[in-house]
């Protein structure tokens, strides 16, 4: 199945993915921690009272686990969905702005409040400051995200590029390549088909002289004149 083949390839950086191959594994992963997560919620309304917190800590014990397991294959095929495209893994940078934002303003945060030094006035507009930077800088990784998602939903380049074989065909099969998925030839394949019929056709047929043949010699023509 297409949407475990990741874990399959599970820290493979190398070659291309198909889109069906990433985008399955996304819900893959949407399923498992929606799934584990769901019965996390679930332990812990309908148990009996005081009795549900084992199998909600334990549920989600499990979702961090997978999420945690889920980390190498999914960066790996989003790299490969990126070759797929004749694009380097530079392009995961696209998500550089997202992930630094709530990390700038939790290291703005702890700085502010180990300055015990400053006034209250000056910690509160010291954190104003750093909210709205953090939130400039989600919006445009917000952006970012949009864009390297419309990269992963692109068709991937047909046939051979510098990553690799196309993996959406199978080398070496007739009819394999550009123009397969449609059930057609394309016009070279078909041209190098008839060539080798033709050939083979003009190698079996009998091989005629090109003088004409002589008349068969009649019984005058034995006697002589």
């Amino acid at each position: 199945m297409v949407f475990i083949r990741p874990l399959i390839r599970y820290a493979d950086f190398s070659g291309r993915a198909r889109r069906s191959e990433y985008w399955g594994f996304v819900l893959f992963q949407t399923f498992v921690g929606g799934l584990l997560t769901g019965t996390a919620v679930i332990s812990l309304t309908q148990a009996p009272e005081g009795g549900g917190e084992m199998g909600f800590f334990a549920c989600l014990t499990l979702a961090a686990l997978a999420a945690l397991a889920f980390v190498t294959p999914h960066l790996a095929v989003t790299v490969r969905r990126l070759h797929d495209t004749n694009r380097s893994a530079w392009w995961l940078l696209l998500q550089a702005p997202g992930a630094l934002s709530p990390v700038i303003f939790f290291g703005a945060a702890v700085g502010m409040a180990g300055g015990g030094t400053r006034s209250p006035d000056a910690v509160a507009a010291a954190m104003v400051s750093a909210a709205a930077g953090a939130m400039l800088l989600l919006m445009v990784g917000q952006v970012c995200n949009t864009i390297l998602m419309v990269i992963l939903w692109m068709r991937g380049t047909d046939g051979e590029n510098r990553y690799g074989a196309d993996p959406r065909y199978d080398h070496g099969r007739l009819g394999a390549g550009p123009g397969a998925g449609t059930g057609r030839l394309d016009e070279a394949r078909l041209d190098a088909i008839f060539a080798q019929a033709r050939q083979a056709a003009e190698a079996a047929a009998p091989v005629r002289s090109a003088w004409p043949e002589a008349p068969a010699a009649t019984g005058f023509g034995r006697r002589g004149v």
